[in-house]
């Protein structure tokens, strides 16, 4: 079974940047981290690979980078599954994709 506990920055979410930037970080089915603007936080109601993030509570301070946090959080909301290879956490849903880089 593959260990997606971790530490992970985005890439990209369906193939282009965000403004700002973005991080993961994963301790069994907590999830947690920070958007261009806002920390957040999550829980997996899945087992791995499996991803079911009922709520992302976040922070509420004001964001001068438009378009890149409400996209992210708007993408992660709609995660259902998760891959891990060669150094990249691909994390898939209905409508986006979401690659993060580890570290």
């Amino acid at each position: 079974m593959t260990d997606f506990n971790g530490s992970y920055r985005l890439i990209d979410i369906d193939g282009s940047p965000i403004p700002g930037t973005a991080t993961l970080q994963i301790s069994d089915s907590r999830l947690s981290g920070t958007g261009p603007c806002n920390a957040y936080t999550a829980q997996n109601s899945a087992d791995w690979p499996v991803v079911d993030l009922p709520a992302i509570a976040s922070t509420r301070r004001a964001c001068l980078i438009e378009g890149g946090e409400a996209r992210f959080l708007d993408a992660l909301g709609q995660v259902t599954s998760a891959t891990r290879s060669a150094g990249t956490l691909t994390l898939r849903g209905p409508d986006h994709v979401l690659r993060f880089s580890d570290g």
